[in-house]
């Protein structure tokens, strides 16, 4: 499984010493944002209890990653958000969040958010019947795209994660 961590400024290298043994981690182009994969992530968040990792900001995990172009960025968004949407349950409020790293001005982070997010609340209400709810927030669902130049990953972000693992956080 695939995840990516955010350091605290300037602790990167760190943060891969602390999780020595832990998984197969490396540094970014992009300051205090390191890749990794792991093999299991309740274990990882057992162990990541254990150590209380002082280098370690933020942890998403990656349920799925792909290489995009700029110029298809709302259409593959899409149809990754689509294959995610049966997570969100009937009457559970949702958010898109997209962190861009790289590709300035390619596209706009906000605008294909909310364009992601109009097309789900369609899906959304064609299952369930009623419009969902957004809640930027404190939804209890996030999808999270996490953009690393033309690498992508998509998380889905349960409020129960967040409350129950501090280092889980929506950006």
């Amino acid at each position: 499984m695939q995840i990516l961590l955010t350091a605290y400024t300037d602790k990167a290298k760190e943060l891969i010493q602390e999780l020595a043994g832990l998984g197969d981690f490396w540094e970014t182009d992009f300051t205090d944002v390191v890749r990794g994969n792991i093999d299991d992530l309740e274990w990882f968040i057992e162990e990541l209890e254990e150590r209380d990792p002082q280098c370690l900001s933020r942890l998403m995990p990656i349920r799925m990653s792909f290489h995009m172009l700029p110029n298809e960025t709302d259409e593959i968004f899409k149809q990754k958000a689509r294959q995610l949407v049966n997570e969100i349950g009937q009457g559970e409020s949702f958010c898109i969040i997209i962190n861009r790293r790289g590709l300035k001005g390619a596209f706009s982070a906000t605008e294909i958010a909310n364009e992601v997010g109009r097309y789900i609340c369609t899906l959304l209400e064609e299952k369930y019947g009623a419009r969902p709810s957004v809640d930027l927030e404190d939804p209890d669902k996030a999808l999270v795209f996490e953009t690393v130049c033309k690498w992508c990953g998509v998380a889905s972000i349960s409020k129960e994660m967040r409350r129950q693992h501090s280092f889980i956080r929506l950006p």
